[in-house]
């Protein structure tokens, strides 16, 4: 009973290919583009893989397990072959071992970022490559395979692909039966090989290819399977039964159980990695057509939860795991330097980046604009925000004498901004008026006033209008409410509208709370319309003036005007904060620097629905007035080209 059981652990991983006429699947692959804000976006990349199957693919999960896209789709019909095994090269790119039955072995190459197939690296039957399995690259640069036909692991050139070896010869493993599954170079350089005919993990020198020993010997209780990795505390970490043992880094010696047997409803545990965050993640195959990745402690192996769980429909044969983090580059093309564009690409290793003069995150902002006559006046324009369709500025002017709120539209957003109009009576009255925010959809204009304290205490408004296009329309405002409204200043209201969860977020400014300047908060529209109690956005906001301007439509990337650090003197600046998901807290707000902000104040801002215009106001020379619109630009993101 024993070695029946044990043998129907290995199933899942030993075979390898499959050999039934792939259908057409319903599976869509797509790219995967990055936001050019942020320096990093880490995916979980799955290789989902079911012996004898027409569903195989390669996934990718974002930070909170979300499905992301179907990064590499193995299975349509005359394409790219395997599921199984796969791993990123010291070129950015991305590994897949495939083939098998009627077709030879061969190793495919795919964009690392798209997912693109690019080629067949490995010629299919190279050195006599049958049946593919673990492909893993060496400290030396070279590709290894695993061919568990032969019962080898064979040796590639990591840049051409040409056969160069058998590293580790048929035989080696220790029997007639022991094939190659798991494996991967220590921190020693030494080879260390999951061979569960062996019921152990066996080490090969990284040099050479020769046997040094038994590293590790399973249990009849607890028998070795296919999983194993390195830890950050130098320790390996093998799947043994439906668990996970810790062994000696240095001697092999068992340290003790890592992950209980089943914790979590592990089973057969193939693939595991450290994840970024620390935590320990397995995949767990589970039965066919079936599978999950689970999450564990990385300290203590406890169970946290199904990072991806069985009830995701796109899962169904998890096998080896990755984390793959995309950068935000800002590319200079060869020759035309000037014509820079932000880009996503893998990991930053490939020399071409070096040559071109690319540069870690996001290309800059343009030189700022001075937006001229007729927007800027020789009073001050305060603040501003731009409509979705970007053909209307609302603007806070004090052009007329005390501060309103003005329109100005244009029929195409590559024409020159027209007059600007003050809006009627129901927005502005015999108080101030300041820091226009109209909604996505052009039908709410939120503002700040003193109409209710003329001269003294500030409160949030909102104005509504049935027709998007009509700025006679606007009907008369109404007061907030307790909730965002206080007997202290609330001022500068930013609306976030979540598409994903369909929720809206107030984010405004104010001085309660006995601050000695202003901070952030951000309250949330309840089911009856109103908007709950406003809470401080802690991570936003400092002991000095902090001021919210303009959000990102995807809500992960957020503009504020602060005086920080403490200088008493301090000019405003503008400053960006982001997060990973709309769930996760911002980060530490980091300045825009030069070009867009100077030694003058850069007071307010408002960002166009495609998120690469800022305008922004400022006292800087070559204005007009006290405080004029300026305007900057950046590039779009792309896909890195191959």
């Amino acid at each position: 009973m024993r070695v029946t059981a044990y043998a129907m652990l290995l199933m899942p991983l030993l075979l390898s290919c499959d050999t039934v006429k792939p259908t057409e699947s319903g599976l869509a692959v797509r790219p995967h583009y990055v936001s050019g804000d942020e320096l990093s976006e880490t995916a979980l990349v799955v290789g989902n893989f079911i012996p004898m199957s027409s569903m195989n693919s390669i996934l990718r999960y974002d930070a909170s397990g979300r499905f992301v896209d179907v990064m590499t789709n193995l299975s349509l019909p005359n394409g790219p072959r395997g599921g199984c095994c796969l791993t990123f090269g010291p070129d950015e790119k991305l590994y897949v071992s495939a083939g098998g039955g009627a077709l030879a072995g061969h190793v495919n190459r795919f964009n690392g970022v798209t997912g693109e197939l690019i080629d067949q690296f490995v010629a299919p039957g190279s050195g006599g490559l049958s049946r593919p399995l673990v492909v893993v690259f060496g400290p030396d640069g070279n590709l290894y395979v695993g061919d568990i036909g032969s019962r080898s692991i064979r040796r590639y050139d990591g840049h051409t692909g040409a056969f160069i070896d058998h590293f580790v010869p048929p035989g080696n493993l220790g029997n007639t039966g022991a094939t190659p599954q798991l494996f991967v170079f220590g921190p020693d350089g030494n080879l260390y090989v999951v061979s569960p005919a062996l019921n152990g993990v066996r080490r090969f020198n990284g040099t050479s290819g020769a046997f040094i020993d038994d590293f590790v010997t399973g249990t009849v209780d607890e028998p070795v399977n296919s999983g194993l990795t390195f830890g950050p505390d130098g320790h390996l970490y093998v799947g043994v039964g439906n668990g996970v043992n810790r062994y000696d880094g240095l001697t092999g010696a068992l340290l003790g159980a890592f992950v209980a047997q089943g914790s979590g409803g592990l089973a057969v545990p193939v693939g595991m990695v450290f994840g970024p965050d620390g935590n320990f993640y397995v995949a767990s195959p589970g039965s066919v057509g079936d599978g999950s990745v689970l999450r564990f402690d990385g300290r203590t192996g406890a169970f946290l939860d199904a990072f991806v769980p069985s009830t995701e429909p796109h899962i169904t044969g998890p096998r080896l795991l990755a984390f793959k983090s995309t950068i935000t580059m800002c590319h200079r093309p060869p020759g035309n330097p000037a014509n820079q564009q932000t880009i996503s690409t893998g990991y930053l290793t490939a020399d071409s980046h070096v040559q071109h003069g690319d540069a870690v995150g996001a290309c800059p902002w343009s030189a700022p604009v001075n937006l001229g006559s007729p927007v800027n006046s020789s009073g001050a324009e305060i603040e501003v925000s731009v409509s979705s369709d970007d053909l209307s500025l609302y603007i806070a002017s004090n052009r007329s004498g005390g501060f309103d709120i003005w329109v100005s539209h244009r029929d195409r957003d590559d024409e020159p901004w027209g007059e600007p109009q003050k809006l009627g009576p129901a927005i502005n009255t015999s108080g101030r008026e300041q820091a226009p925010f109209i909604s996505r959809d052009g039908r709410s204009l939120y503002f700040f006033s003193d109409r209710d304290a003329i001269g003294g205490q500030t409160d949030i408004y909102v104005s509504r209008r049935h027709d998007k296009r009509d700025d006679s329309a606007w009907e008369v405002p109404v007061n907030l409410g307790s909730g965002v409204n206080g007997t202290a200043n609330e001022t500068l209201p930013v609306l976030f509208e979540n598409d994903a969860t369909g929720t809206t977020t107030l984010y405004f400014s104010s001085n309660r709370a006995g601050s000695p300047g202003s901070d952030i908060y951000a309250s949330t529209r309840q089911a009856d319309g109103t908007f709950g109690p406003a809470v401080v956005v802690a991570e936003l906001s400092s002991p000095r003036r902090d001021r919210v301007l303009a959000i990102r439509r995807d809500g992960l990337e957020i503009f504020l005007a602060s005086d920080r650090p403490n200088l008493t003197n301090a000019p405003f600046d503008l400053w960006v904060a982001t997060r990973a998901t709309t769930s996760h807290p911002w980060s530490t707000p980091v300045n825009l620097g030069p070009p867009v902000n100077s030694s003058a104040d850069e007071g307010a801002a408002g960002l166009s629905f495609d998120a690469q215009t800022l305008y922004f106001t400022s006292s800087r020379p070559g204005g007009s007035g006290a405080q004029d619109l300026w305007v900057t630009t950046r590039s779009k993101p792309r896909l890195q080209d191959d």
